[in-house]
């Protein structure tokens, strides 16, 4: 339960953070004129409901009139099995899903019976598509992509049921149904993976997720390893966000660079200028380098991209990012987390980002086939492209 103080005070602060900070009104569903009248409707409802997770739909049916994927709010008391303090490695569904071709597919899993390639048709009896429309008011992103992504933390928080009945389409036609626990608490490998691809020529990094200071530390200590290969990959595909990994861009960048171009509530630091161009770190990286993107790479992974997109100092190979970044205004509690983007990003040439993302020099498109048949077409095009380089 929520108390009404809670509810009242909890609705309130968010109203009081957009007045103030929310930095991304050009594409909020409302006009910023209307905010005043939509909390107060907002605020009304929440006088009379009691439970959480109605509250949670109400708060991000608020929320997402916004339109921005750095704006939400969780209750973390109604999925108890997450572990919060490590939500990159959460997959709360023992499985997580793409959308390929207009079909639900299945990326990743964690549970036996499920395998990357299966089609989701049904949750709990209830049509996958059917979900969709029931979730969409309560996203706050600007595409597609974004939104199933989102949507795979969202059921469980907002359904929660001790088990989610599945049923899938696997690669012969065949129909399963798999049971899955929510009190399972689901997780998934998420440390940084460093490896020699082909010994002394290309090196090979992945990172999950920039959530930890630790995961760019570590990076950067492999990077030592590799300083002599030709070319380094950095395969950044599902890798959310997190601190922003300003460090690992001097470590790789051996040209001068430039920051995105940004408009913010937020105050600026004396000694950060975003409209001037870097000068290369002394012993910088002096080899290829190459990026692995895919639709949710975003945030913090965005912002390692943007200079090297803007003055084509590396290769990006994959799937168009997320299209999300910025520094947000948090509110946190140990029960409660609420965020406001207070800072709209564009490239540093001026052009729209938000809602859009980075367009790869290669794109590869993940298919059925390639899950099947464990195939890594981004990773395969990479290296053929740099055998052909060499070759040449």
């Amino acid at each position: 339960m929520i108390s009404l103080e809670e509810r009242l005070f909890l609705i309130s602060k968010a109203y009081a953070i957009i007045s103030k900070y929310f930095a991304h009104w050009e594409d909020a569903r409302i006009a910023e004129n209307q905010l005043d009248d939509t909390y107060q409707q907002y605020l009304s409802k929440a006088v009379h409901m009691e439970g959480s997770s109605e509250f949670m739909k109400l708060m991000l049916e608020f929320l997402a009139l916004f339109n921005n994927k750095h704006t939400v709010y969780f209750d973390r008391s109604l999925a108890p099995a997450i572990c919060w303090e490590k939500l990159e490695e959460a997959i709360p569904l023992g499985i997580s899903m793409k959308l390929l071709d207009d079909d639900w597919i299945v990326v990743d899993s964690v549970v036996r019976e499920i395998h990357p390639g299966d089609k989701v048709m049904k949750i709990n009896e209830k049509p996958i598509n059917s979900w969709i429309k029931t979730l969409k008011c309560y996203f706050p992103e600007l595409n597609s992509s974004s939104q199933v992504a989102r949507a795979q933390i969202l059921w469980t928080l907002l359904y929660p049921s001790d088990e989610y009945l599945i049923e899938l389409v696997d690669q012969f036609g065949q129909v399963k149904r798999v049971k899955v626990d929510s009190k399972e608490g689901y997780r998934k490998q998420c440390e940084p993976i460093s490896q020699w691809l082909i010994k002394g020529e290309i090196a090979y990094l992945k990172i999950p997720s920039f959530a930890k200071q630790s995961y760019e530390a570590q990076v950067l200590d492999d990077l030592n390893r590799f300083s002599n290969a030709k070319t380094i990959m950095i395969d950044l595909r599902g890798n959310q966000g997190g601190s922003t990994p300003s460090r690992l861009v001097a470590k790789l960048m051996n040209q001068k660079w430039r920051w995105w171009s940004i408009e913010t509530t937020l105050p600026i630091p004396d000694d950060v200028d975003l409209t001037c161009y870097y000068e290369p770190a002394r012993g910088a990286y002096d080899g290829d380098v190459t990026f692995i993107v895919d639709r949710e790479t975003a945030s913090a992974a965005e912002d390692l991209i943007v200079p090297f997109k803007d003055n084509r100092r590396a290769l990006i190979v994959g799937e168009t990012t997320a299209g999300s970044t910025g520094q947000p205004y948090h509110y946190e509690t140990e029960r409660y987390f609420l965020c406001v983007g207070a800072m709209r990003a564009r490239m540093p040439n001026g052009d729209r980002f938000e809602g859009i993302g980075i367009e790869p020099d290669i794109k590869v498109q993940l298919t059925r086939a390639d899950l099947y048949e464990h195939q890594d077409s981004s990773l395969v095009t990479a290296l053929h492209y740099h055998k052909q380089l060499t070759n040449s």
